[in-house]
């Protein structure tokens, strides 16, 4: 019974997103120790960004400085313009 758990920052993760990190896990799981789908258990751990650090400096700060820790190899367009749209729709919401 493996138990996996994945921690992301509290902010920008979809639930969409979390059912395919789970799906991917499980497969991964499934495919290299042959393990049962059915008993792979994934946990996704949201971290508030003001509990987490990275060199020393409060992702919340960082966020503040427009630091995303996104990737930008350039593949992940279509990603990028589905969380921006989310983000801006958030901060309309907030006023």
């Amino acid at each position: 019974m493996p138990i996996v758990t994945i921690k992301v920052g509290a902010e920008g993760v979809t639930r969409e997103q979390k059912a395919k990190l789970c799906e991917g896990v499980t497969a991964v799981v499934h495919e290299v120790l042959a393990k049962d789908p059915e008993r792979v258990y994934v946990l996704v751990d949201e971290i508030p960004v003001d509990n987490w650090s990275a060199g020393s400096e409060l992702l919340s700060a960082r966020r503040a400085r427009g630091f995303n820790g996104i990737c930008d190899c350039g593949e992940h367009e279509e990603f990028l313009a589905e969380r921006e749209a989310r983000l801006k729709a958030a901060a309309q919401d907030a006023e």
